[in-house]
């Protein structure tokens, strides 16, 4: 079956390396879909087999068809995708009216962010950017991620199955992992008396964290609900300071997808 076709850059004529295609057979013909999985808009050809009842291609409405001459070329913008029609005998259809489809934008995708914070009482700071620093890098100021998200991936899959998706941006790079990494982040309280926590869920950290206050080792998280059954919190009470005060994690053996997933909240009780 996937012989019966091939999607080839059009200035070049080598196979196209940056798309994903679902190829269908269906009682009247066959359905061929190609997605376009880079950020760079780019132009292609087909090279189909087997023609007999000729090409269509749908509108980007995905409902009206049009006739495509197989010889043709055709352009898809960053992340875009065409859906050909393969059927086993003729269609009666207008010829496809070239579109120049404008690019997404594609912020909201590339760098995904959720920062919640709870509404709830009690919340003084919600730290969610860390100075980073893994074995001897030193990445500053980034939001809470994977580690490979900031120091990059060493997995080999992207190389197995084709192209990366769209919500894999982590850089590639050579043997890295494990390795000691520590995320440092500091906030600012007016006053600290009362009793205090230090307030998560329970897979914001990812991976063997050692949490630290001014230095100071914190004991480890207990299972609590605050506004969520799946909180988790560390007893800060007579550990903060006036003014600044500096949180740790520390992944001593840290592996690529261990990190930091949401944010960490100070909260008086």
């Amino acid at each position: 079956m996937e012989n019966d076709f091939a999607v080839l850059e059009d200035s070049t004529g080598k196979k196209a390396g940056t798309v994903m295609i679902q190829y269908r057979i269906h009682e009247n013909g066959r359905l061929l879909y190609i997605f376009h999985n880079s950020p760079d808009r780019a132009r292609f050809r087909l090279n189909i087999r087997h023609l007999s009842g000729g090409l269509y291609r749908y509108g980007e409405d995905m409902e009206s068809l049009f006739r495509f001459s197989p010889d043709r070329s055709f352009e898809l913008p960053a992340y875009g995708a065409a859906l050909f029609e393969l059927p086993d005998s003729p269609l009666n259809e207008k010829d496809y009216p070239e579109q120049i489809l404008p690019d997404p934008d594609l912020d909201f995708l590339v760098h995904p962010v959720w920062d919640y914070v709870p509404d709830i009482p009690g919340i003084a700071a919600a730290v969610g950017d860390w100075d980073v620093s893994a074995g001897n890098e030193y990445y500053p100021n980034v939001h809470y991620n994977l580690i490979r998200e900031i120091a990059g991936s060493e997995r080999p899959h992207p190389k197995r199955i084709g192209s990366k998706p769209i919500f894999d941006c982590a850089p590639e790079r050579r043997t890295f992992y494990p390795v000691r990494v520590v995320y440092e982040s500091s906030f600012n309280l007016p006053e600290v008396s009362g009793s205090w926590q230090l307030l998560f869920e329970h897979d914001t950290f990812q991976g063997k964290a050692e949490l630290f206050l001014n230095g100071e080792k914190l004991s480890a998280a207990e299972r609590c609900r605050v506004y969520d059954s799946w909180n988790m919190a560390v007893d800060l009470s007579g550990k903060l300071r006036a003014g600044k005060n500096t949180l740790q994690a520390v992944f001593p053996s840290a592996e690529e997808f261990d990190g930091i997933t949401s944010m960490v909240y100070i909260r008086k009780r």
